[in-house]
């Protein structure tokens, strides 16, 4: 940007040809370059760069098939709050793309209270209702992008009503659209209500499918907000890995006490380290067993040495 500034036309010149050639990858910083905080020859040289690319108006600029590309004019946008560019970053808002989505609404939130007549606006259209006229506008912003991610899920939420419906009579089923669902919207809004739907399937699977089961359970560990939910999730997850440690012979009791800490009221965690114990202290009374049995035997065994000597010496 130096040459955009220098009193050489000539440098300026060929700034501008070198951008050109760079070709659409250039659009975000001269973007930003054409923004009010620059001083005005820079904003006049980077409006003809751009429109010697046939970039200058809004529309022509987010028209790339590079979605990385179109993430960063919108941001670019966002920065410099191009009123004029505001519908532009607007159209991008509910984009099936997350990537584009994300940088439409980071830019619309760089507008401020800029974009609130716009906002008002595109809430007014998708709820057939203007908002309150109470809300601030980050309020607005966070209610308008709540409803538009409801209109583009529709359908999501319809799959996910209906999992919920058919958990306790088929259970595989269900599962099965949640995963859809998520496979989708990862962050899906009421993703803490497919929680215990995930929970009894792993519980149902644990001695047919124990590997199935620790999938489920991961997957309910990843959707719970917190709290002591998780912590009974998470218990049952470091159980069944011990669990199965266990039937190859390996024991983890650490991990065993690990589940009890994190939920006190694991029967499973608790019978198996009640089942260690017992057998540690079988093992236990069986050396002492031992132990005492070798050293009757010893004795036995001493007695009957001297005895024989004894018996030597006599004769």
């Amino acid at each position: 940007m130096a040459a955009a500034v220098s009193g050489d036309p000539s440098a300026r010149e060929e700034a501008g040809r070198r951008l050109q050639e760079m070709g659409e990858v250039a659009v975000p910083a001269l973007i930003e370059a054409k923004g009010r905080s620059n001083p005005l020859e820079v904003r006049k040289w980077a409006i003809a760069v751009l429109e010697a690319m046939n970039k200058k108006v809004p529309g022509e600029a987010v028209t790339t098939k590079d979605g990385a590309l179109l993430a960063e004019v919108l941001r670019a946008y966002g920065k410099t709050r191009d009123l004029d560019a505001l519908g532009a970053v607007f159209a991008f808002a509910n984009s099936d793309r997350t990537p584009i989505r994300e940088a439409s609404r980071e830019a619309i939130a760089e507008y401020g209270d800029a974009a609130l007549p716009k906002l008002r606006e595109t809430y007014t259209n998708l709820k057939s209702a203007p908002p309150p006229e109470t809300w601030s506008t980050a309020e607005l912003e966070r209610e308008l992008f709540r409803l538009m991610d409801h209109v583009r899920l529709r359908d999501l939420y319809t799959l996910f009503d209906e999992a919920l419906a058919k958990a306790k009579a088929e259970p595989e089923a269900a599962v099965s659209q949640l995963d859809q669902v998520f496979a989708r919207a990862p962050s899906f809004e009421r993703r803490g209500e497919a929680v215990p739907i995930y929970v009894q399937y792993a519980q149902a699977l644990e001695s047919s499918d124990p590997a199935r089961a620790l999938d489920y359970y991961r997957k309910a560990e990843r959707l719970a907000p917190g709290g002591s939910e998780r912590d009974r999730i998470s218990s049952a997850i470091t159980w069944l890995e011990a669990h199965q440690l266990a039937g190859r012979g390996l024991v983890d009791r650490a991990a065993l006490t690990r589940a009890i800490e994190l939920d006190p009221e694991n029967a499973h965690a608790k019978a198996d380290l009640a089942r260690l114990d017992e057998e540690a202290q079988s093992r236990a009374r069986r050396l002492r067993w031992f132990v005492a049995s070798a050293a009757a035997v010893i004795a036995l065994a001493t007695a009957a040495l001297l005895f024989l000597r004894r018996a030597k010496r006599q004769a």
